[in-house]
C-alpha cells in the first residue's frame, strides 16, 4: 500500500513535459516523462492524431524508438535529446505551428496503460528560455 502512495505522490509532483525545438529539428523527451515511465531502456513515440502523441515505454528496440541515454539520470546535465526533421516537421505542420519557435507540451500519465499522453493544443511558447505565450485547452 506504501508503494501506490508513493507513487501517487510522485505523479502529483513531476513536471510531465516535451519540448519541440522547430529551429533545431529536435526535442527533448524531460526526466520525469522517464521516471514515471519506470526508467524503460526504451521509449517509442506515437502518434495518435493530428493532435495527440504518446511516449511509450520499451524494452526491446522498437519502430519510433529511441534508446534512453545512459547518463541520463548519472550526470546533472543528461538530456534525452532527439533530432528528427521528419516528426518535428510534420508536428508542427500539422498543428499549423511555427517551425523557429520552441514549444513545450505538458504531458498526462496514465497508469493503467502506462503512457504520458500529449496533446499539442495544451502547449507553451518559450523563447530565451522564458514564456510568451501559453495555449491551454
Amino acid at each position: 500500500m506504501e508503494t501506490d502512495k508513493t507513487i501517487n505522490y510522485i505523479k502529483k509532483s513531476v513536471r510531465l513535459s516535451f519540448s519541440i525545438y522547430g529551429a533545431k529539428d529536435s526535442l527533448n523527451i524531460s526526466r520525469d516523462v522517464i521516471r514515471i515511465l519506470g526508467f524503460p531502456k526504451f521509449v517509442s513515440i506515437r502518434i495518435k492524431d493530428k493532435n495527440h502523441f504518446a511516449v511509450v515505454p520499451s524494452d526491446v528496440k522498437e519502430q519510433m524508438s529511441f534508446s534512453v541515454p545512459k547518463n541520463l539520470f548519472t550526470t546533472k546535465s543528461g538530456q534525452f535529446r532527439i533530432t528528427s526533421k521528419g516528426f518535428v516537421t510534420t508536428i508542427l505542420a500539422r498543428n499549423n505551428l511555427d517551425k523557429n519557435v520552441t514549444y513545450i507540451v505538458k504531458g498526462t500519465y496514465s497508469e493503467k496503460e502506462n503512457v504520458v499522453f500529449f496533446n499539442m493544443e495544451n502547449h507553451r511558447i518559450v523563447i530565451d528560455g522564458k514564456t510568451v505565450q501559453e495555449n491551454e485547452k
